[in-house]
């Protein structure tokens, strides 16, 4: 080889060599994908084009998958990220009225409930069951998901404890105490608190492609108001706030409205008579527009309840102090604070659960309790002292009025609308999941 020839070889090999490598094209299929318009449910898959995916749904609580998608075949294959941590499970009381025992009327058996977020149970947990006297009794799962039930020995004592662990795992057992409404009910609920990394709703998925772009995904486990295949479309562009900020009414009952501010406040209202309402914040992600409640502005107000008003299911015990919440003949008021005095000495303080039931450990001398306040938990309202009659204080409970629940905590606590194919917003109404949409008023 001549010396030209060879610096001609020379340097396309070293342009070769310096040249940038090209990027390799996005796959056509990243984007963000929401459910069909026909089947529509609060739900979105994000494929980034990095090989990311977040997948998201909400039924009776809301989860989500994060992990690796790839394309092949006609299908996108989701596999969710391989967790591991360990699971955190947080006690939940039965008052909270997020479980249920699986069968009331059976005195044998023993409910263990272990749910995600909301009401929606997750499985792949195993618990043990422990009495008075150290006697053990395994639970078995049952065809709901994260309900295990468990059949009282002959020889059993008071059910005390509960031990969790991840199923199959020979992990070291997470011991919780039963308080006593649970013992009464035999149920005991708990809350996985990091469901979605250490009991993902799949470890893989396969979706297939449609002719129009579209993906269909088996449906996962959770009961959701669908049929057996999610059907997704691809979104053509991102929505923004300043795209579907305004006032929108449902097409069907013309006394529901939502209005989306651009400041970012929101409110929606179902009822004319606003039986049904939420006031809150919006934002926009993934495809879906979540409004999330506030506490209204306006506090509720609070007076004693009469003997006649009063429901006490149970007493207080000998160690307690109740103050119970709510509407008379209507129900319990949760997240209500209670602060407890006795003779100007503040004893402790308890929030309302579902049941309206706020309850002190206190086993202090009932005559010395004198008064009690209340406000909403987290708000910077005034307290709202009211003295306890003699006759409550000998009882060890007392029993509140509010003039209206919604005020207390939120009857609804968010609400998620998506884009439907004709521009208007799509809802799974809150209180029979019928599917409704909105459209943009002039207002």
């Amino acid at each position: 080889m001549n010396k030209r020839a060879w610096r001609v070889c020379a340097a396309l090999l070293l342009g070769c060599l310096c040249a940038p490598a090209q990027a390799a094209a996005p796959d056509k299929a990243a984007g963000t994908y929401v459910p069909a318009d026909e089947d529509w449910l609060p739900s979105s898959l994000v494929l980034l084009p990095s090989g990311q995916f977040e997948w998201f749904i909400k039924g009776s609580g809301a989860r989500t998958v994060r992990g690796d998608w790839t394309r092949g075949r006609g299908r996108i294959v989701l596999r969710a990220a391989a967790g591991g941590e360990a699971p955190a499970y947080r006690q939940l009381p039965y008052a909270s009225g997020r479980f249920m025992a699986a069968d009331r009327y059976d005195e044998a058996m023993m409910t263990v409930a272990v749910l995600a977020a909301g009401r929606m149970g997750v499985a792949g947990t195993e618990a043990l069951l422990e009495d008075d006297q150290g006697r053990q009794v395994e639970a078995e799962a049952t065809r709901t998901p994260g309900y295990l039930i468990a059949w009282q020995p002959k020889a059993w004592g008071a059910w005390r404890k509960v031990g969790l662990r991840l199923a199959g795992s020979g992990q070291a057992w997470q011991w919780f105490e039963v308080d006593a409404a649970g013992r009464t009910e035999r149920a005991a609920g708990f809350e996985l608190s990091n469901a979605d990394a250490v009991q993902p709703l799949f470890r893989q998925a396969e979706l297939e492609i449609q002719a129009d772009g579209g993906l269909t995904m088996p449906k996962p486990a959770p009961e959701i108001p669908v049929r057996s295949v999610l059907r997704y479309r691809k979104l053509d562009r991102p929505l923004t706030a300043a795209q579907l900020a305004g006032h929108y009414r449902m097409e069907s009952r013309t006394e529901s409205e939502l209005a989306l501010q651009a400041d970012g406040q929101a409110s929606w209202s179902l009822l004319a008579s606003r039986a049904y309402y939420l006031e809150g914040r919006w934002r926009v992600s993934n495809g879906l527009v979540t409004v999330e409640a506030q506490l209204p502005a306006q506090a509720p107000k609070y007076r004693l309840m009469s003997d006649a008003e009063m429901n006490v299911r149970q007493p207080a015990t000998a160690r307690q102090l109740i103050a119970i919440v709510g509407q008379p003949r209507v129900g319990g008021a949760a997240g209500i604070e209670v602060r407890f005095e006795a003779a100007g000495k503040t004893l402790g303080q308890a929030v309302s659960q579902a049941s309206g039931d706020a309850i002190l450990d206190w086993d202090g001398k009932a005559d010395d309790w004198t008064r009690v306040a209340l406000r909403r938990q987290g708000s910077a309202d005034a307290w709202t002292w009211l003295e306890v009659p003699a006759a409550r204080r000998a009882d060890r409970l007392l029993a509140i009025a509010v003039d209206d629940q919604g005020l207390s905590r939120p009857a609804i606590p968010s609400l998620i609308f998506g884009l439907g194919e004709d521009g208007g917003l799509l809802l799974r109404e809150p209180l029979n999941h019928d599917l409704e949409k909105y459209f943009k008023t002039k207002k």
